[in-house]
Order: structure tokens, then sequence, then C-alpha cells
């Protein structure tokens, strides 16, 4: 599998179309403006599971592996805010 576009993607109210932050490069062109969201949260979604994941590997959860975890669904819910469309 090939890496995607460096995160943060980035959409503007004006545009149809999500970019990667720091260029001109278009990750996506899109027809339909409420998915516009969804496709620009795809990294931080993906790294919020990446957290998670690697915070539940296998083995008990002691208190840093709690810590990880927590953060990767603080990442989860910020990502989710951003693919809503919320602050």
């Amino acid at each position: 599998m090939s890496k995607h576009t460096e995160a943060p993607w980035l959409r503007f109210s004006d545009s149809k179309s999500v970019y990667a932050r720091g260029s001109q490069e278009i990750v996506a062109d899109v027809r339909n403006e409420r998915d516009l969201a969804v496709i620009a949260a795809a990294p931080n979604m993906l790294a919020a599971l990446k957290l998670i994941i690697a915070a539940t590997r296998e083995g008990s959860l002691d208190e840093e592996r709690k810590a990880e975890l927590n953060a990767g669904f603080r990442a989860a819910r910020a990502a989710i805010a951003k693919a809503e469309g919320k602050p």
C-alpha cells in the first residue's frame, strides 16, 4: 500500500477541494460538499486508530497503556469533530 499525502489536510469554505497543508497540492476534488470535512479528517482518523490499536496490543493495560489509549481516544474524538465540521 502506498503512503498517503502528508497530513494535515485542509478544506476551505470557498472550495470543493481538499488540500495538503503547506502546498497547493489538491488531495481530493469533491462533488458533494458534505463530504469535504470527512475527507479532510481522514489522516486524523487514521492516526487516532493507530494510537488506539498500539495501546490495546496484547497484554494487560498498565498505567502507561491506559495513558496511550486515552490519547488515542482524544485523537479519535478530535478527528470525529473535524469530520463533522465542528471546531
